[in-house]
């Protein structure tokens, strides 16, 4: 995907963690050809250093809505894809 970056549309986390959230879909791209991949990767790298069970949805949808726990949700863009991420135990 080239020189795209990440882009936060929306955040419903403390700063520390949206930054991870970017940085981890940002590698996962970098490492990764297929979505699901950088899917799994972010959310495998999430429980392992926040615990709880997350969930990760990427693609070229045109819109999601979900139940989240509090401050735990962000929402970003990649090029054309989008990346819903959250913690819902």
């Amino acid at each position: 995907m080239g020189n795209n970056k990440i882009i936060i549309q929306a955040a419903g986390m403390p700063h520390e963690m949206a930054q991870d959230a970017t940085a981890y879909a940002l590698l996962g791209f970098e490492k990764f050809k297929q979505p699901m991949a950088v899917a799994e990767f972010m959310k495998k790298e999430f429980d392992r250093k926040y615990g709880g069970k997350w969930y990760c949805f990427i693609g070229s949808f045109a819109s999601a809505t979900v139940n989240h726990d509090p401050d735990c949700y962000i929402r970003l863009h990649y090029g054309k894809e989008k990346i819903v991420f959250f913690k819902r135990s």
